[in-house]
């Protein structure tokens, strides 16, 4: 049991009734941070939980030892873990209990799964991702624009900015999709600038999302944004030629012209339509 315990993946962690850490494996010192010397004789709460979630633990360890019942045994579950350092990182584990009383001992196997969030979480964010711009797609922008709202106070304001590369069927049909994808990509850099949260919300129409930014702040983001798409310079590959980019900007304040984020979406639509 000794040699699986030591030569295992997992950390694995005893300790008695009182908290008191009795068995630190190899894998623990490497997860933790913390030395079998330095975590045999101290109490798990004040070695690898959170100082945030000490007090949870204590009741938790209280309640186990007076009802014999506990929602975190026998089961494999995720939580927030505290480095040697000072740092904080999640792990899974599964922990169960040996005996009753004071007679009782806890084991656990604990993972750290620092990787496979990352990696969820950056899967997470391509799924949000427009492909070929990089920016947003239709739903995430809209997800942002409605969690930006909805935790706004009564003083907030925001700017709602519905742009539309004009010509994009002509610009296709002369230079080639290999060019039209390049002014799209172009549109979408030149939109990305000022804390804007900018969206592919159709297939040459984008959403940008200006937090904190009133009339006057949203109109100069439109004159940016229109200067350097005059200065862009793209130029078809194969003869030379100059290709324009020419938007259309719609804008739409909250919550000045309207709340609810379908009215702003709308009028900024109009808005681009009326430009």
């Amino acid at each position: 049991t000794r040699l699986i315990v030591e030569t295992a993946y997992d950390a694995f962690i005893s300790m008695n009734e009182g908290g008191v850490i009795t068995a630190w494996n190899v894998q623990a010192e490497s997860i933790f941070g913390w030395s079998r010397s330095e975590a045999v004789g101290r109490k798990l709460a004040d070695t690898v939980i959170p100082p945030q979630d000490r007090e949870a633990y204590q009741r938790g360890l209280e309640h186990f030892l007076a009802t014999g019942e506990g929602p975190m045994l026998d089961k494999s579950v995720e939580m927030t873990a505290w480095h040697h350092d000072g740092h904080e990182f999640p792990v899974e584990l599964a922990v169960w209990a040996v005996g009753s009383g004071e007679a009782c001992t806890f084991n656990a196997f604990v993972r750290d799964i620092s990787e496979r969030k990352r990696a969820e979480e950056a899967l997470r964010e391509q799924l949000r991702r427009d492909p070929l711009t990089g920016v947003l797609n239709h739903g995430a922008i809209v997800d942002d624009l409605r969690d930006l709202i909805s935790d706004s106070d009564d003083s907030a304001s925001h700017a709602v900015a519905m742009i539309d590369v004009d010509g994009m069927k002509a610009t296709n049909d002369t230079y080639g999709h290999q060019v039209g994808d390049a002014v799209l990509v172009a549109v979408a850099g030149a939109l990305s600038r000022n804390g804007a949260l900018v969206g592919r919300y159709g297939g040459d129409e984008f959403l940008a999302v200006l937090p904190g930014a009133d009339r006057a702040s949203a109109e100069r983001y439109r004159r940016d944004v229109l200067g350097t798409l005059a200065h862009i310079g793209l130029t078809d590959p194969e003869t030379g030629a100059s290709v324009p980019i020419v938007v259309s900007i719609g804008l739409a304040i909250y919550p000045d012209d309207a709340e609810a984020i379908e009215d702003l979406i709308k009028l900024s639509d109009s808005a681009m339509y009326a430009s």
